[in-house]
């Protein structure tokens, strides 16, 4: 049996990512090392990221939430602040536990994603 935060490490938290690093860019002028930097990946990982060739499982689902998205505004926000680490760690499994209790998102996860309940 997997846990939630397996399944999401694997599929929804690429997704976040890319939704973070695309915010961080446009909305903050960022370059592309400047957020691999910030995030801890690579710069390779986030023009992946931006062109859609690694985290877009779930791209359209989180982007159509207003939540969701609310809630990945504000983690790129504090990511570009330069906020606490550890605040930005919690306010991730905060925004898993937003996506964990939607249902048409989890819908999605189980039947496009893994053609299985999960649950």
């Amino acid at each position: 049996m997997r846990t939630f935060c397996e399944i999401a490490s694997k599929t929804l938290i690429p997704s976040l990512r890319a939704l973070i690093a695309s915010i961080l860019i446009e909305k903050y002028k960022m370059t592309q090392v400047d957020v691999a930097r910030k995030l801890g990946i690579t710069q390779p990982a986030i023009s992946y990221y931006l062109h859609s060739k690694r985290g877009k499982q779930a791209l359209d689902i989180l982007r159509s939430n207003e939540k969701i998205m609310k809630l990945v505004e504000e983690i790129a926000d504090k990511i570009y602040r330069e906020d606490n680490t550890e605040m930005i760690y919690k306010d991730f499994c905060s925004l898993c536990s937003a996506i964990r209790s939607d249902e048409e998102i989890m819908k999605f996860i189980e039947e496009k994603i893994f053609k299985k309940k999960l649950y």
